[in-house]
């Protein structure tokens, strides 16, 4: 990976370059133009300012808004992408939260977080391993004291950060927000009226609105947004309700109904999951897993996983060799999840990844959706 060096903390531009393409994104604007490299071409060689003339020359006449000049000129984050870089990371900066969910799938939120200089010791591997997108997550991420720095910290590495959040306090960081833009904002709702976002959530009656009015807000600005709604059988009567609301402030959005146990084996949240489940949305093409290949989970204590289910397999980025790393893409999701797998008939289509099925083996409680053989299973 070779990085252009930042003269100016504001950087707008990105240039992602993968062997068959280039991408260009502005961060600003979040527009994105893909160049496609000729048959059997290459840029990875490319000194950064070759790059650069390659892409100034091809943007004449593409109708786009960037300007050749703007982007010389600019400074720009180059990043050279190979199979062996983790592109998407999804990092758990603080356990702690606003809100108490009755389905959260954490047993104990109690650690609060690096510090900042840990964080930016995490950032600076982060950034040595190719990370271009990453998802800042919780706990609440935007109720964490150190989260402004933690992104100022992640914008000035050339990251494109999206953020995972309860929405409450989303107003308050409208300014960092429309200053540095995020790839994505992504909102939890969990109910229409005071009676069951509080029963959902447990926080407090004014909650409500602080969310509905920080994503109408949010909207207005241009903030790029997608709403996950979260049903539970206290919310499940205002289900329709909420994804029409989305429907028609044209949010992007999709809904869950059904939860897991929590990581230490507790089902309690899955029977508060929904009697009405919701069809999956999925964005984009589905994928096989790509954790420990070229995604990866930061556990809010700074270790790295394939997943966040797989907190015993990882390496401490704070202590640890970037080397080991390489035994991620060998982690148990990549293999039968038990003795009954090798055998059974529909193991060729099972969706049922290793991790998620140890998770409801701990809760002693395996539906038919996760094995149909679940009854074998328990032997």
């Amino acid at each position: 990976m070779n990085n252009a060096a930042f003269d100016n903390k504001s950087s707008k531009f990105v240039i992602l370059v993968h062997s068959d393409k280039i991408d260009l994104i502005d961060r600003k604007s979040l527009e994105c133009l893909s160049f496609i490299l000729p048959a059997h071409g290459s840029m990875h060689g490319c000194a950064d300012k070759e790059i650069l003339d390659w892409i100034s020359n091809r943007i004449l006449g593409t109708g786009s808004s960037m300007e050749p000049s703007e982007i010389s000129k600019e400074c720009v984050a180059i990043r050279k992408a190979s199979k062996n870089d983790y592109l998407r990371v999804t990092w758990e900066i603080t356990e702690r939260c606003n809100f108490r969910c009755t389905h959260c799938y954490l047993d104990e939120k109690r650690h609060p977080g690096l510090s900042l200089d840990e964080r930016l010791r995490v950032l600076d591997k982060l950034e040595r391993m190719g990370c271009i997108s990453l998802q800042l997550t919780g706990g609440e991420p935007l109720a964490d004291p150190l989260f402004e720095a933690t992104y100022r910290a992640a914008w000035e590495r050339g990251m494109l950060i999206s953020i995972m959040t309860n929405g409450q306090r989303l107003s308050h960081w409208f300014g960092l927000l429309c200053d540095l833009p995020p790839h994505r904002v992504r909102v939890s709702l969990y109910g229409l009226s005071a009676s069951s976002f509080q029963a959902m959530t447990g926080a407090s009656p004014d909650a409500l609105d602080a969310v509905l009015e920080g994503l109408e807000q949010a909207s207005a600005l241009g903030i790029r947004l997608r709403v996950a709604i979260i049903v539970g059988r206290a919310n499940e009567h205002e289900a329709g309700l909420m994804e029409e609301l989305m429907a028609r402030t044209g949010i992007e959005h999709h809904s869950y109904s059904r939860f897991s146990p929590t990581l230490g084996g507790n089902r309690r949240p899955v029977s508060l999951s929904s009697t009405l489940q919701r069809p999956p949305t999925i964005f984009g093409t589905k994928k096989e897993c790509s954790g420990g290949k070229n995604t990866l989970h930061v556990h809010v204590n700074g270790k790295a996983g394939p997943c966040k289910l797989l907190p015993y397999v990882s390496v401490d980025l704070l202590a640890g060799d970037l080397q080991d790393l390489s035994k991620m893409a060998w982690h148990p999701g990549a293999r039968p999840a038990t003795r009954l797998c090798e055998s059974c008939p529909t193991a060729s289509v099972c969706k049922t990844c290793a991790p998620v099925f140890t998770l409801y083996k701990r809760a002693h409680q395996i539906p038919q959706r996760i094995c149909w053989r679940q009854e074998e299973s328990k032997a």
